[in-house]
């Protein structure tokens, strides 16, 4: 059995991490935020996102790559300011 304290700090940490990608993913420019919303939002192909978006699939491909990388290292930041 894990003791309660541990699973409220899972808890916020957990929420904490939402919070995080919550503003990541509100800072981002309009057409990233939009591929985001098509890909992982609407679960559409990237074939589908260039179609739609008049860009190259390849273009959506390297787009979403970056955006990893971007949200992962804002909320890494985020999660750091609330730790301090």
């Amino acid at each position: 059995v894990i003791p309660e304290e541990i699973w409220d700090q899972v808890e916020t940490f957990d929420s904490e991490k939402l919070r995080a990608l919550h503003i990541c993913l509100e800072s981002l420019p309009g057409q990233t935020k939009e591929v985001v919303k098509m890909f992982y939002g609407e679960s559409l192909k990237c074939n589908f996102i260039s179609d739609a978006l008049k860009m190259s699939e390849e273009a959506v491909y390297k787009l979403l790559s970056r955006v990893r990388k971007s949200l992962k290292t804002c909320i890494q930041s985020h999660l750091k300011e609330a730790i301090e």
